[in-house]
């Protein structure tokens, strides 16, 4: 299996639309998961940004190119990590799902929340699939 390396770019390269709409997703659920402010970055495979765009080296590793986002944890991972809690969602290839799946990632580190990986991904799609029908706006999902 080839393995994917995922490079922190600068936002100034994501679509303006895009940051607010997310920040104004994370600022709404954040609070009312005991969060409080919530840093959000993005990341961009690394062969596909060139030297001269990348914000870090190297943030992660993946077993694939199918990365939606991730979460860290304040200082989950000790110096040098982010200072707040985090969640780093994929340049363009992001779902207002997606936003959502990683802030309860967030919310599962800090509660200390019970499970394996499996179940940890399974609470977290399940909370995100129900709480976008509640949002308000262009982030509610047309009726069927």
């Amino acid at each position: 299996m080839s393995r994917s390396e995922w490079v922190e770019i600068s936002p100034t390269l994501v679509d303006p639309r895009a940051l607010m709409a997310v920040r104004d997703m994370v600022d709404r659920v954040a609070p009312e998961l005991g969060l409080g402010q919530v840093d959000v970055r993005y990341v961009a495979r690394a062969d596909m940004v060139p030297a001269n765009e990348r914000a870090t080296p190297t943030v992660f590793t993946s077993s694939g190119p199918d990365l939606h986002g991730s979460a860290i944890y304040t200082g989950a991972g000790g110096p040098g990590w982010p200072p707040r809690p985090t969640i780093y969602l994929v340049a363009g290839a992001f779902k207002p799902n997606d936003v959502l799946h990683e802030v309860r990632h967030l919310w599962q580190s800090h509660t200390g929340f019970d499970g394996d990986q499996a179940a940890r991904e399974a609470d977290a799609h399940a909370w995100a699939g129900q709480r976008i029908k509640t949002l308000p706006g262009p982030w509610r999902p047309p009726r069927s």
